[in-house]
Formats: structure tokens, C-alpha cells, sequence
């Protein structure tokens, strides 16, 4: 078959037992950048004694291998999450494959302190 094929790729996020995935997005350009445009997922967690960590991974999206071994990993990091407020925060988080760094992630986030009727009223 000759043609030209659509790579996509997606990011995954995973707090502790939750889990959001972005959407699938094109590669853009030879350096197999991916810009997402107005993606937002809400992760929760029980802050215990331990900070968070936010693992990210990176999978290019695949048709039929996926049905048959997954989507291959692109590269995966972690983000230790420690600062409560309503700032948005920036972070950019390093990937690796294996030993080999894979690429990297900016994101933005907000880490909130635990909803109450208190909050809720002010």
C-alpha cells in the first residue's frame, strides 16, 4: 500500500486510581509535535501523607495493533504534585523510554483543596 498515513497521538494521565485521556491529535511537522487546544480532564484524589504524582504517558494511536498489543508507548513521566491553591500552575514534564528521553509535555494545572459547604457558599 503507498500512501501517506495519519499519525496521531494522545496523552494519558493517571492520579493515583484515576485515569483521563486526551484526544487523539495529528503530528505536526518533522519533530512529531502534537499541540492540544482546549483539552481539560478532572482528576480527583485523598490527599494521604504522600504529595500526588501525576504520571503522564504518551501513546501513538493504532488501529489494529492496538486491538492486538495496546498502543505503543511513546515516552512516559511523572509530575510530583505538592502545592494547593487556585493559581494555575505550569510544569513541563520530562519522558522517558526506558533510559532514553523520549520527549517532553507542557501542561497546566490547578490543585484544589477539598470541597466543602464552606467553599461552596464563598
Amino acid at each position: 500500500i503507498v500512501g501517506q498515513m495519519d499519525h496521531l497521538a494522545y496523552v494519558e494521565l493517571e492520579l493515583g486510581s484515576r485515569q483521563a485521556r486526551t484526544s487523539p491529535t495529528p503530528f505536526e511537522g518533522d519533530r512529531r509535535d502534537i499541540r492540544l487546544r482546549d483539552e481539560r480532564h478532572l482528576l480527583t484524589f485523598h490527599r494521604g501523607q504522600q504529595a500526588p504524582t501525576l504520571v503522564v504517558r504518551v501513546r501513538e494511536a493504532r488501529k489494529m495493533q492496538a486491538m492486538l498489543r495496546g498502543d505503543p508507548l511513546i515516552g512516559e513521566g511523572s509530575l510530583p504534585l505538592e502545592e494547593l491553591g487556585d493559581a494555575v500552575q505550569h510544569a513541563e514534564v520530562r519522558l522517558f523510554k526506558g533510559a532514553k528521553e523520549a520527549g517532553r509535555v507542557k501542561l497546566s494545572y490547578t490543585l484544589l483543596g477539598p470541597w466543602s459547604s464552606e467553599t461552596a457558599a464563598a
